[in-house]
């Protein structure tokens, strides 16, 4: 989220003091995208896989809990561009109605991301309580999404040789499975192979170099033939590297900065929804009354962004939590902790 964010306000003034220090940051933030599809695929896989394991997954209530979650403020969010629009054409909401916002141009362009996910989610609800109902899930795991992360950047390499726009390269999701697959293999590996995540967790200065060295040749290699193909590869396994570090860490009381990236993170999704029309219109008008501090224009643009974020997570995220853990086949009773 902070790499898209970067990436994305700075562009109000890519020399001013922030811009040229988050420069690197900027170079690499089109891929902020992939860390948290990374995040997504472990995240899914886990919680799926830990109903399943309990007999308790039920696919209608795990899609049910996504859409409550993603479509109130994603429809306010359309809702409001719509009638910002000079012409208000409500044809641009079509794609996210289909929820094919990544193959049919139109409407905000950065949320094509939520399309993948959505597609994700439907895929997931339906084969991995199948993976948990073998007699070795991870034998039978391992090679099927093996199969994957070779499959999938080798079908990106042949696009790019067919002469594919590497823009349909980089939002299709037949071409972006592989991230959320590198999420998915860490989830099944928690769950079946927990000893495993411990010792590689463990190794953290090795997770952290190769997470160092990934980001790195993924931001030196700045070529889109590259950058969308095997870029994104590099981008995968450092996340993927990240998220170990992450799972192998100490337990102990949270940092302040560790508590901001917290807060940050559980309004992540209301942040990414309005990140892009309220920074850059905010950051547009700062930059009238001040044109010559761009400094000064992205941080109000930060400010009114997480602002902004706050307030949809208040009034359209958090109101939907209590009907997201209750199940209306039940008469509305509350689901069970292990199943949610």
């Amino acid at each position: 989220m902070l790499a898209v964010l970067g990436y994305h306000l700075t562009s109000l003034d890519a020399q001013s003091v922030i811009g040229l220090a988050l420069a690197p940051v900027v170079r690499l933030g089109w891929a902020g995208v992939d860390i948290f599809f990374v995040l997504s695929g472990y995240l899914v896989a886990s919680i799926i896989l830990r109903e399943a394991t309990l007999g308790e997954f039920d696919g209608w209530r795990f899609l049910r809990r996504r859409m409550l979650r993603l479509w109130p403020p994603l429809y306010v969010s359309l809702g409001v561009s719509w009638l910002t629009m000079p012409t208000r054409d409500a044809s641009f909401i079509l794609p996210f109605v289909l929820h094919a916002q990544n193959f049919i141009p139109g409407g905000p362009q950065h949320l094509w991301s939520l399309a993948v996910e959505e597609h994700f989610y439907v895929a997931a609800a339906v084969l991995i309580p199948l993976l948990a109902r073998r007699t070795d899930p991870w034998a039978c795991a391992c090679p099927v999404l093996t199969a994957v992360l070779i499959a999938v950047p080798l079908a990106r390499l042949m696009a790019v040789w067919i002469g594919t726009d590497v823009e349909h390269i980089y939002v299709q999701t037949q071409f972006r499975a592989d991230s959320l697959t590198f999420g998915m293999f860490v989830g099944v590996a928690s769950r079946y192979r927990p000893n495993l995540i411990i010792r590689i967790g463990s190794l953290r200065r090795s997770l952290l170099t190769t997470a160092l060295l990934s980001f790195g040749l993924a931001m030196v290699m700045d070529n889109p033939s590259f950058s969308y193909t095997l870029g994104l590869v590099l981008v995968d396994i450092g996340a993927t590297s990240l998220l170990l570090f992450a799972l192998g860490a100490r337990t102990e009381q949270p940092s302040r900065l560790v508590r901001m990236l917290g807060w940050c993170g559980v309004r992540s999704y209301s942040i990414y929804l309005w990140h892009l029309a309220i920074g850059r219109t905010v950051g547009a008008a700062a930059l009238l009354v001040v044109p010559s501090c761009g400094t000064a224009a992205i941080i109000v643009a930060l400010i009114a962004v997480l602002a902004m974020g706050q307030l949809s997570f208040s009034l359209l995220e958090r109101p939907t939590a209590s009907r997201r853990e209750r199940d209306p086949r039940s008469g509305g009773r509350v689901v069970p902790a292990a199943a949610r």
